[in-house]
């Protein structure tokens, strides 16, 4: 993420890269998660709210916009790191459906962890999205974002642990992706 985001400017790039090293890190292992556990949950309620509690992200967004200190620019430096308006639909739909997908699966899935503490794992997912936000809001934003993501993933990895399978997690992280991402275009494109 640091290579494409910071050094060659690029969101492709970045996500790219970032979804190889994961790739490539679970092709050299022998341990992975079922597509059984990956698609389920038992109970159907649990996916159902997440996904209602994933979409409230982009809301939250929506409305906290003009206090983030969003660049007013962010429309330019959207266009400079490749998001063009031919772009950003197919970067939309890549985003949404494949990195909530990988993600999932490699951070909750492959990097998996039964505890009901806090885990390094928690930290690592939470401190990557930071990355991918320096520089476009304040640090105190970030730091909020920080804790509030380490927390999500660990919540994540609870609803997980306790429905036997990875659903709730993918459900909300598709939801989420797809409402922020969404509320990013049309915000930037006013």
């Amino acid at each position: 993420m640091i290579l494409g985001m910071l050094i060659l400017q690029n969101a492709w790039a970045a996500i790219l890269i970032y979804h190889a090293c994961m790739v490539l890190i679970m092709a050299f292992s022998t341990s992975g998660v079922t597509l059984k556990r990956y698609f389920y949950s038992k109970s159907l309620l649990l996916p159902l709210v997440t996904a209602l509690i994933g979409i409230a992200g982009g809301v939250l967004l929506y409305y906290l916009w003009p206090y983030l200190a969003i660049p007013s620019d962010l429309a330019d430096y959207l266009r400079k790191i490749g998001l063009s308006s031919t772009t950003w639909p197919w970067f939309l739909a890549y985003f949404i459906l494949i990195n909530a997908a990988l993600e999932e699966y490699f951070w909750r899935g492959f990097l998996g962890n039964s505890s009901s503490q806090p885990v390094l794992n928690d930290f690592w997912y939470s401190g990557y999205h930071v990355i991918v936000l320096a520089g476009k809001m304040s640090w105190w934003w970030l730091a909020g974002i920080f804790v509030v993501l380490a927390g999500a993933a660990w919540l994540w990895r609870q609803m997980n642990h306790w429905s036997r399978g990875l659903l709730p997690s993918l459900i909300f992280h598709f939801a989420a992706d797809a409402s922020i991402m969404l509320t990013v275009y049309l915000m930037a494109g006013r």
